[in-house]
């Protein structure tokens, strides 16, 4: 993975970060700024309370909306998650727009900010190599909200960020940084993903997104 390609602000720039530099970042606690196939998100790994907290506040995320997840693959939801509620075909759709709702094992416990009422968490396997690629070397789950204010415009490049959000993230004292995509790997903006509740033999569907519901149905699931 290489480095930014496009003209960014200086401030930005200042910003920017390596990959190695990245991986860092996540380790120690910090935030970061990513591409995902739709739009750049704000993530942190789940195993850092303050970084949780600290999104939140900077997106003004209501409390009963829990971050959603990225992971590397379906061997490390099955860490957290019970998959048995799972139907195996519906991970065909991984990598891919479609985020599960699913429930948490009986004893794995994860921060408020992760998980519904339910006991529930938001979980993908992204079609872009960034949000993957951070899972598997950091061998952890990452949050993958995107990088805006609530009600501001989603971004598809570093130059495009949401200043308000840029400007909260300086006052922070935790260490942040934006990983750049490469060239080839530009964001395309459109719907985000679609979010789904397996139930029973039925699939819920809490927002319709980029995977259509249409394409669910034509693969044999029953909708609700």
């Amino acid at each position: 993975m290489g480095r930014f390609a496009m003209p960014v602000s200086c401030d930005t720039c200042a910003r920017i970060l390596t990959p190695a530099e990245a991986l860092a970042c996540l380790a120690s606690g910090g935030l970061l700024l990513f591409p995902t196939e739709t739009f750049y998100a704000l993530g942190c790994l789940i195993q850092f309370p303050k970084a949780l907290a600290a999104i939140r506040t900077l997106k003004g995320r209501n409390q009963g909306k829990p971050l959603p997840l990225a992971a590397a693959s379906v061997t490390q939801i099955a860490r957290f998650c019970d998959l048995s509620v799972l139907p195996r075909q519906l991970t065909a759709f991984w990598p891919g727009p479609l985020t599960l709702v699913l429930p948490l094992k009986p004893k794995v416990r994860l921060d408020p900010c992760l998980v519904n009422e339910q006991g529930q968490v938001a979980v993908r396997i992204s079609a872009h190599p960034t949000p993957t690629w951070l899972a598997d070397c950091c061998d952890e789950l990452l949050t993958v909200s995107s990088a805006n204010v609530q009600g501001r415009a989603p971004a598809v490049s570093p130059a495009t960020l949401d200043p308000e959000l840029l400007s909260r993230l300086e006052g922070l004292r935790l260490a942040w940084g934006i990983l750049p995509h490469e060239p080839e790997q530009s964001p395309r903006g459109g719907l985000p993903s679609t979010i789904v509740r397996p139930d029973g033999e039925r699939l819920v569907i809490l927002r319709q997104g980029a995977l259509a519901a249409q394409v669910l149905a034509e693969h044999g699931f029953a909708l609700s």
